[in-house]
């Protein structure tokens, strides 16, 4: 089976819902849900194994009891863990606060997820790197920043074992825009949503491959200045966090069967839909079966 491997943000998600409105300094109120589940790129991870992917995760976590705890879980749900162990830091927590229409805000506390850059994850990686034929690179901004002598060197070495590349950066918040426009045209798949697409894709910029998700509108792919539309299924949501990702690894995973991005976009679409319809427990993740007849209903 061909494999792909996810590299970036490996930290815990916690998870508070449903919250009407910032209640202020020095005020307090009750939310009606909490939930403490694998984040980040594990999202991605989890949701392929559970479609049936060989998926590696490939990210750095702290030496402490949280680390170990992920690592363990993730190795339980079917994920292979690459993961770097840092002594001095503690594993990355990022809190989401959900609100009622279930956007959500999240508050990231960065710990080991600062010390080890996309670099030095994929020369852990590397070794193993050549059963993988796609490398999902997710979260950039948040994990230590390398060069773009670095981004040079990943790429190069993982074309050259014939591994595609697709990159989906998120939001930065240090907003060092420019930089990631110098990155993106090395990279095979660009994956954005709208907001991000306004800051990272400018006119000038021709991607190989570009891929807009829009939520409720479903996807837009951009390929040789075409642009195509692939509907979303409609839905109720309850917790739309973590379902970016959980498009990355449905796309990734379809991608490897079939090599058809049209295909692979609808399956994503049709994954996340599924996903954000369940509260945030990891049993909300959809298996094959139940994509593939959200997507003969449609």
């Amino acid at each position: 089976m061909r494999k792909f491997a996810v590299l970036g943000n490996l930290n815990w998600d916690f998870v508070l819902r449903s919250i009407p409105d910032w209640p202020g300094w020095g005020r307090e109120l009750f939310v009606d849900h909490i939930s403490r589940i694998p984040g980040g790129i594990a999202h991605a991870s989890l949701a392929a194994s559970r479609l049936g992917a060989k998926v590696a995760a490939v990210g750095a976590v702290g030496s402490d009891l949280d680390g170990t705890t992920l690592i363990t879980h993730l190795e339980q749900a079917g994920v292979h863990v690459e993961a770097l162990r840092s002594p001095e830091a503690a594993t990355g927590l990022s809190t989401a606060i959900v609100a009622p229409n279930a956007e959500r805000t999240y508050f990231t506390y960065a710990g080991a997820l600062a010390t080890a850059s996309p670099l030095d994850l994929w020369h852990y990686f590397r070794e193993h790197a050549g059963a993988y034929r796609l490398l999902l690179v997710s979260g950039a901004p948040l994990i230590k920043q390398s060069s773009f002598k670095d981004w040079v060197e990943l790429v190069t070495e993982a074309h050259d074992r014939r591994i595609e590349i697709a990159l989906d950066l998120g939001w930065d918040p240090n907003e060092q825009w420019d930089f990631w426009r110098d990155i993106l045209p090395l990279v095979d798949i660009v994956i954005v949503n709208e907001a991000e697409e306004n800051v990272y894709l400018k006119p000038q910029f021709t991607p190989r491959v570009a891929i807009v998700k829009q939520g409720a509108d479903g996807a837009r792919i951009i390929k040789d200045s075409a642009t195509i539309s692939i509907p979303a299924f409609p839905t109720t949501p309850i917790d739309t966090g973590g379902a970016g990702d959980v498009w990355n690894g449905a796309f990734a995973f379809r991608y490897l069967e079939t090599g058809d991005l049209l295909q692979s976009a609808a399956f994503a679409n049709a994954a996340a839909s599924l996903y954000v319809s369940k509260p945030a427990t990891e049993s909300r993740y959809p298996h094959k079966e139940s994509v593939l007849k959200l997507l003969r209903e449609a």
